[in-house]
């Protein structure tokens, strides 16, 4: 990774651990480091992972580069409910149900 390209991603990288949302081209710029070095989940380091696990409540024994991928998948799959339906549509007691439903759904898939 170049110069330019580790800038872009420490910009990006600040601006959400400043809670700062970035712009949708900034991360879209990002998204072949994803998928390949130095950011693909084969490429970075169990210690990573686990910290990522972690962050996100869920167990670090076992299949642990799995686990981080059904989670990621289960998280687009709530997205990309919420953005087909609109998040004006949704309750606090909607969201909860989908939220529940896709989990269900892909876990028994």
């Amino acid at each position: 990774m170049d110069e330019e390209d580790q800038d872009k991603c420490r910009t990006v990288f600040h601006k959400l651990g400043s809670g700062v949302h970035p712009t949708v081209e900034e991360i879209v710029a990002l998204i072949p480091h994803f998928q390949e070095k130095p950011f693909h989940i084969r490429q970075i380091r169990a210690k990573h992972v686990n910290a990522l696990l972690r962050l996100h409540g869920r167990s670090v024994w076992l299949w642990r580069r799995q686990r981080l991928k059904d989670h990621a998948r289960i998280l687009h799959c709530m997205d990309a409910a919420i953005s087909k339906e609109g998040l004006d549509s949704f309750t606090l007691d909607n969201l909860r149900a989908v939220s529940t439903l896709i989990v269900l759904s892909f876990v028994i898939q």
